[in-house]
């Protein structure tokens, strides 16, 4: 009967598993790795083994957040999305530091933002007939509403 249970729920689950290594490439051994979720709020944990190999067994299927930390070498932290009846493969390397630097300049705007008076400046040159007329081409200009874009000139 305990048998029975066991398959029957892995028909519906898979597995997360993966090594962990150190910035060299090198595997670390006896590494915490957590996994958890929605489908799985309180997380499981496990120990890598002398290999830096773990697993995770019998997990729904869904997105989880993978944890792993090693006293003295690091911590990662990297998503995983677990698919019915595939073993997801996810290996994590720690000790790595990624550093990004972001500089924003703020620039004075071309356009009075204080006013709200609107003014147009049309040019004779860039009249091709009424501005009631439909889009159109003009001695290869085209024409919308009666004036030459002078985006396409």
């Amino acid at each position: 009967m305990v048998a029975v249970a066991v398959s029957a729920g892995a028909a519906d689950s898979g597995t997360v598993s993966g090594a962990v290594f150190d910035r060299n490439g090198e595997p670390v051994a006896d590494a915490t790795v957590k996994i958890s979720g929605d489908r799985l709020p309180v997380g499981r944990t496990v120990q890598t083994d002398s290999n830096g190999v773990y697993r995770f067994e019998y997990l729904l299927p869904g997105e989880y957040a993978l944890e792993v930390d090693r006293a003295g070498v690091g911590g990662a932290r990297r998503s995983v999305i677990v698919d019915v009846g595939r073993d997801t493969q996810a290996d994590v390397i720690v000790g790595l530091t990624v550093t990004q630097e972001l500089t924003v300049t703020a620039a004075r705007p071309i356009v009075d933002v204080r006013s709200t008076e609107v003014d147009f400046n049309f040019k004779s040159d860039r009249s091709c007939g009424s501005r009631t007329e439909t889009p159109s081409t003009r001695r290869g200009q085209i024409c919308l509403h009666g004036f030459v874009s002078p985006w396409l000139v």
